[in-house]
């Protein structure tokens, strides 16, 4: 609806599947999710209202769109419906969020991927077969202070690890060997980024391509690397 900028009944799951998808057109997109958005804020405040597969999509929607911010919201909401009421009930996932049926099914265990693709930011570039090229782009809250994850791919393990504090930003990761990986640190001034004690950009192995968003894009090869930015 090129009115209310809407898709169908104007649900989470019709607005945040087409973006999940990448069908909305380019000038309404940003209508589109400030609608989803203020569902989930503030008419449903801050709860979902998907099943199992809008949930899912939602997720990663909100987090390729740049809102990560509103899917911890929901990763980390108490109450009903979430996954912090269906864990504290039963330490399991449940079929369905009012906790009938099955009581250890993984139909709503779609949430761990934001752990390692958001949190951890270790995502697979598509363009670039057998995971040749990988990103790391890590979504970093003050309210967490660490997040450690590993991802196994047919070139070997991926690593990103970070650890907040009130003077840095510490980012350890692992490339395999025979990939290169784009590399986004939340900074808004690459010189205060280091590598292993030295200015990134003059660190072997990295290459610095740009800065946007507040963040710094380096490629690096394969190999082991600790960023640390100063803040």
């Amino acid at each position: 609806d090129a009115t209310t900028f809407n898709y169908n009944d104007s649900s989470q799951m019709a607005n945040a599947f087409p973006l999940f998808l990448g069908l909305a057109p380019e000038k309404h997109k940003k209508k589109i999710l400030d609608n989803l958005i203020n569902d989930i804020v503030n008419t449903n405040d801050g709860h979902l209202t998907t099943g199992v597969l809008g949930s899912k999509y939602m997720i990663d929607a909100l987090s390729q769109e740049n809102r990560a911010d509103i899917a911890w919201l929901l990763a980390t909401q108490t109450g009903t419906p979430s996954w912090s009421d269906m864990v504290e009930k039963y330490t399991t996932m449940c079929e369905f969020w009012t906790l009938k049926q099955s009581h250890n099914h993984v139909m709503t265990g779609s949430i761990d991927t934001f752990f390692y693709k958001t949190l951890a930011g270790i995502n697979v570039n598509e363009e670039y077969p057998g995971c040749a090229r990988l990103t790391i782009k890590p979504y970093v809250l003050d309210s967490l202070p660490y997040v450690k994850a590993s991802v196994e791919t047919v070139r070997g393990t991926v690593r990103s690890a970070w650890e907040n504090s009130e003077n840095e930003l510490k980012l350890k990761i692992q490339i395999p060997a025979n990939t290169t990986a784009d590399v986004y640190i939340p900074a808004s001034d690459q010189s205060r980024i280091f590598e292993s004690g030295k200015a990134a950009e003059s660190s072997p192995g990295v290459q610095y391509l740009k800065t946007e968003q507040n963040r710094v894009h380096y490629v690096v090869e394969s190999g082991e690397y600790e960023f640390i930015v100063k803040n």
